[in-house]
């Protein structure tokens, strides 16, 4: 697969879902999803594909339970901490921060997998890699609230993280 039609391709889907629940359904049924996740799997080394293909999942996740129960089964979870581990230092991760943020709020399954995944790790190295960049900052601190509402236990991880 080509990158540049696979960022094309993310970007299109995440401004097609973005507030848009009609469009966040269309695009699941037909595969969507599976081929948001196929370009972050071919794409892996590619810091554009993969931060588009996060702003598809934001989008796709946004006030749609359903599709954030999918993209946590298809991989989501796993494909996000992976990549912001291995991009950190070369990427805005504000799209891979906002991503986790939208998946774990509310949801005290995804907060333990998110957890359990690394995320809380990778979200601190991005805000201690990316200390001047606002954006950065702030989907990170939101990911952290997400995490920390209505869980005792991830408060205190986060505390002494």
């Amino acid at each position: 697969g080509n990158a540049d039609v696979a960022l094309q391709a993310c970007l299109a889907l995440c401004k097609l879902a973005g507030h848009h629940t009609d469009n966040q359904g269309k695009i699941m049924a037909a595969g969507g999803l599976e081929r948001i996740m196929t370009a972050m799997d071919i794409h892996t080394g590619n810091a554009d594909v993969q931060m588009q293909a996060c702003g598809a999942l934001y989008s796709l996740a946004h006030d749609n339970t359903d599709n954030q129960e999918k993209i946590v089964a298809a991989g989501g979870l796993k494909r996000i901490t992976v990549l912001m581990g291995t991009h950190k230092g070369k990427a805005d991760l504000t799209l891979a921060c906002a991503a986790l943020s939208l998946l774990a709020l509310r949801n005290a399954d995804n907060q333990g997998k998110i957890m359990a995944g690394g995320g809380l790790e990778r979200i601190m190295e991005a805000m201690d890699t990316h200390k001047g960049d606002l954006a950065v900052q702030w989907t990170a601190c939101n990911a952290l609230s997400a995490l920390a509402l209505d869980n005792t236990e991830n408060q205190g991880k986060i505390i002494a993280a």
